[in-house]
């Protein structure tokens, strides 16, 4: 019987990265709708792949570290973080 290695898409290692890196840091964050059509998860999901173009790697480079890119997107995208206060430029419609 031969064994095949497992082979990750670029697709699934970023959403275990978005899962496992928060549970690393502490306390995951949470958010709550503030405007979004879509799921939480779905709308997390867009964002690890948008932060993978260059329009964002420009953004976080003119931000020099002062934002969390991750949070920006997901807030843009309609959604509030309940356990801390938002960026100010998050862009956030309350």
């Amino acid at each position: 019987m031969v064994k095949h290695p497992v082979v990750l898409s670029r697709k699934c290692v970023a959403v275990l990265c978005a899962l496992l890196l928060p549970a690393g840091c502490g306390e995951p964050m949470q958010f709550e709708n503030a405007g979004s059509k879509h799921a939480l998860a779905e709308d997390q999901q867009a964002c690890d792949q948008e932060l993978q173009t260059p329009a964002w790697a420009q953004y976080v480079r003119e931000a020099k570290g002062r934002l969390d890119p991750w949070q920006v997107c997901i807030e843009r995208k309609g959604w509030k973080r309940v356990d801390r206060p938002a960026p100010p430029s998050a862009g956030v419609k309350l």
